[in-house]
């Protein structure tokens, strides 16, 4: 008994090892691209999330050092329609912050509502899916739309529930 423990003991503590080796590889590699590890890329934000092609979120570059608006919505709401035509009008002011527009609507129908509010196209404009069960353990029983504003180190600052305008939401960032 006693070596079976031991022999067990012995195995994780090589498991640890190996990916500890291939943990500082990735690292390294990482340092040599001008990125840490932390923030090669990843989601920050308290959800999971895909984007409108099925992948697992993930913000990089420019887009991972900026503040993030992270705005859950409904294609199919006023409110959240006349919400993206405020960010559509205002799209220039936006350019340091990245937009996140979540939805659990599905994909298709995510897209569409990208192209007519004038919202596709843009680097700091990203679209992604979360399922309700995520929305709702995440942010509960919440209206849309409903913002939750991030610093650019990701400390969340503030959130809106409605319609905002876009001064409002870049104030808390001067």
């Amino acid at each position: 008994m006693f070596r079976k423990l031991y022999s067990n003991k012995l195995l994780l503590v090589l498991v640890a090892v190996t990916m500890g080796v291939a943990c500082k590889q990735n690292a390294k590699e990482d340092r040599k691209n001008g990125e840490s590890s932390y923030q090669a890329s990843y989601n920050p934000l308290p959800i999971s999330l895909l984007t409108l092609e099925s992948a697992v979120f993930k913000l990089s570059g420019k887009n991972l050092r900026q503040p993030i608006a992270a705005i859950l919505f409904n294609p199919e709401c006023d409110h959240c329609q006349r919400q993206s035509e405020e960010l559509a009008r205002n799209i220039d002011a936006l350019k340091e912050i990245t937009v996140v527009m979540i939805s659990s609507a599905p994909l298709s129908e995510m897209k569409r509502f990208a192209v007519q509010n004038g919202l596709s196209g843009y680097e700091n404009i990203l679209f992604a899916y979360a399922s309700p069960v995520d929305v709702y353990s995440t942010y509960g029983s919440i209206p849309v739309p409903y913002t939750v504003l991030y610093s650019a180190t990701h400390k969340k600052i503030r959130d809106f529930e409605g319609e905002f305008e876009v001064g409002e939401l870049l104030s808390p960032l001067r």
